[in-house]
């Protein structure tokens, strides 16, 4: 891996963090930005979720005009083949998944990368099944902490 490509490959996470928090600058009670990326072969996925007072929201059912978010996914996943060329250019591993963690009041950043295939090949699991089973870990730990 050449030199500079970490700070690279964070400006690219920080662009994405900040593209998730735009979406929902206009909602109040935000905590937390759980965003999702899968970039396996020739298939490429993005996603987010958030913590919003004390609760998961998912983009699907938040009050947030369908075309805003179906643009919103679109962008995000067409961004993916930034990541792929910046990892290309630096001779770096490329990940086939990324989550990343952005907590609001701290402004702390977390991420977490897989660079083996995570469901090419397997028909029971999908990059959108990935997403899924993570939004539900993340609302089981809420609703345990809430106990």
């Amino acid at each position: 891996m050449k030199p500079g490509f970490e700070d690279k490959f964070m400006e690219l996470q920080a662009e994405y963090v900040a593209f998730c928090m735009d979406l929902v600058k206009d909602i109040e009670g935000v905590e937390k930005a759980y965003i999702y990326i899968s970039n396996e072969k020739d298939s490429r996925m993005f996603n987010a979720f958030y913590k919003i007072k004390n609760e998961i929201g998912r983009i699907g059912i938040m009050p947030i005009d369908s075309n805003i978010t179906l643009n919103f996914l679109r962008t995000g996943t067409k961004n993916i083949i930034r990541i792929r060329s910046l990892c290309e250019e630096y001779e770096a591993d490329i990940p086939t998944q990324i989550k990343m963690y952005y907590d609001v009041a701290s402004q702390s950043f977390e991420a977490k990368y897989k660079y083996e295939p995570v469901w090419t090949g397997d028909s029971d699991v999908t990059a959108f099944s990935e997403f899924e089973d993570w939004a539900e870990e993340e609302t089981a730990k809420l609703a345990e902490e809430q106990k």
